[in-house]
Parts: C-alpha cells; structure tokens; sequence
C-alpha cells in the first residue's frame, strides 16, 4: 500500500476574514474559511457560489472535508457536515480518516465510523465515502478496494461502499496526476487523473469486473461516458444500449443523475437531454 497525504495546511495562518471567492481555488483559503466559519457554512457557501461558477461543486466538497477531518476531528466533523454538493463533504471526510488510519483492523473501524443509528441517508453517504477511501488506499486497484467492500454484510452498505469505488476511479481524489488538458473529473486545468482501471472504452472497467459488481459499476458509468465522449448525452444513451440488458437501467439511472446535476435548475434542459434515450 502507498500513504497518501492530505495536502492542506493544518492551521490557519491569518485570523482576518476570508473572502468566500477564494475558496474555490485556494486550499489554504479554504482551511482558514473552515476554521473561522465552520463546516455547514462552508459547504453551503460552495454550493451557493457553484450556481455563478463553473467549477465542480462535488469536488470542492471533498477536499473541505478532508480538511474538515484534519482541522476538527473526526467526530466534529461529521456531525457539523452539509449536504450539498452530491455530498461530497461526507465523502471527504471519510477519506481523510482513511488517510490516517488505512484498512487495520477495517471491519472494526467501519462499525464505528458509520454508525447503525444514522439515518439511510447519511448511512449511505459514510459508506460512500469508505469506498473512495479505500480505493485511494489500495493504490487504485478497483478489485483490491472492491474486496475490502465486501467485508460489509448488509447488502445495502456494501453497495453504497462499491459505487464509492467506482467514482473515485475515474474522480483521481488521491491519484498521481499528469500533464495535459483536464477531463471533467475535478481535476485541476494542468493535470488529468490517470488510473489503468481507465480507457477510451465507454463500457470499461464495468464490462470487467465481477457480475456481482457490475450493477453499481453502470449506476455511475455515464459520468465517466462524459469525459470520453465530450459531454454529449446523445452518445451516452447509444453507449447505454449497448450495454448488457441486466445493467442497462442502471445506466440509464446513472444518466438521469447526471442530467439532473448538469441541467439544475433547469427542468426543461433535463427533459430534452433525457430525450436523448
């Protein structure tokens, strides 16, 4: 296994207030933004400042709350989260415990870290989280995390666990990065997240993976269809019909989710791009 880090800084250099505008960019803004304001405001300003900019809300999230986690303390921060954003905050906040704590004595930790009082909401998102966690941890090897899932009984945990790997597979939350023009990942404008559980294959990794898994892969597939196929959906749906028919109506799910977060709030936009279908 390698050690990834979370590259933000663990304090707050300046007590002076925060432009919200800078957050977006800046991490050290963002560690300081979070210190003085909290999480919930945090994450509610991104989302809000999401609508007039174009940058990658989720994503956003996931680094406010690996910081979140750094700053605070895992179970502050849990419990001061917000929801916006695709939930991204929960999920980096899951990261970030993975990033001090690895996969030891795993199943253990995953009792504690999502607790069976929360509600299925925030239950799912815990363990969404957990699976970008491990899949950075294993060094991008989706089956290696995918196994680790596994060590989760209930059927619906270890679903939301496996589509928590398949996203970061084609995210890079944790992945070196390369030179070149940026997919629409959330990677920075200079880098492109690069992972050999990706290819110019619309239907890859899913069409390889184990049957068991293949569902949660194609219930997230289309975001990565997005990046190969230059955001258009029209493609995407033919890409759906291509797939096996037993996963063809996660596909299609996982197409209706991106529709919906390309087209807020726009109902008419998200009727003609499910057209597509």
């Amino acid at each position: 296994f390698f050690v990834f880090e979370i590259t933000v800084p663990p304090e707050v250099v300046s007590t002076s207030p925060v432009d919200p505008q800078s957050i977006v960019a800046s991490d050290t803004a963002l560690a300081a933004y979070l210190q003085q304001n909290g999480p919930k405001k945090t994450i509610q300003t991104l989302f809000e400042l999401s609508s007039n900019q174009n940058f990658d809300c989720h994503q956003r999230a996931h680094e406010a709350g690996r910081l979140a986690y750094q700053i605070f303390g895992a179970q502050k921060a849990f419990r001061e989260g917000s929801g916006e954003c695709h939930s991204g905050y929960y999920h980096g906040t899951t990261e970030g415990y993975f990033a001090d704590n690895g996969t030891a004595n795993l199943s253990e930790n995953l009792k504690k870290l999502c607790r069976a009082d929360l509600n299925p909401f925030f239950r799912h998102q815990c363990y969404h989280g957990v699976g970008h966690g491990l899949m950075g941890w294993s060094s991008y090897e989706i089956n290696e995390a995918l196994s680790s899932c596994e060590l989760l009984e209930n059927p619906a945990d270890l679903g939301s666990c496996t589509t928590g790997v398949f996203m970061e597979n084609y995210v890079g939350t944790f992945s070196p990065r390369e030179a070149g023009e940026a997919g629409q990942n959330g990677s920075s404008p200079d880098a492109t997240h690069t992972s050999k559980y990706l290819s110019d294959d619309p239907g890859y990794p899913c069409n390889i993976v184990e049957d068991k898994h293949k569902n949660n892969c194609y219930f997230l597939q289309t975001s990565r269809m997005l990046q190969i196929l230059g955001n258009d959906f029209a493609k995407v749906a033919a890409e759906c019909q291509k797939a096996p028919v037993a996963y063809q109506s996660a596909c299609f799910g996982s197409m209706g989710r991106d529709v919906g977060g390309q087209s807020r709030p726009n109902a008419q936009k998200s009727i003609e791009l499910c057209a597509s279908a």
